[in-house]
């Protein structure tokens, strides 16, 4: 299987660890999809907004280092 259990967590111990390293943080939002249909289905406001979730998720990361890079009151 070509996104076993094991290469998952491989991968996002690589990507976290990367981040770490550069200082920067890195959002995993990889939408598997069966088409492109289903894709702007998925991507709707009434279906979840599965991509935006993800994109919104490093928005917020790269505010909180921000944040914490100047204070946290800032």
């Amino acid at each position: 299987q070509a996104n076993s259990n094991g290469e998952r967590k491989a991968r996002d111990g690589a990507m976290l660890t990367y981040g770490v390293n550069v200082g920067l943080p890195i959002g995993n939002g990889i939408l598997t999809t069966e088409d492109e249909d289903q894709a702007w289905y998925r991507a709707r406001l009434s279906e979840g907004d599965k991509g935006g979730g993800a994109a919104k998720a490093c928005l917020d990361l790269i505010a909180l280092k921000k944040r914490l890079r100047h204070g946290v009151g800032a």
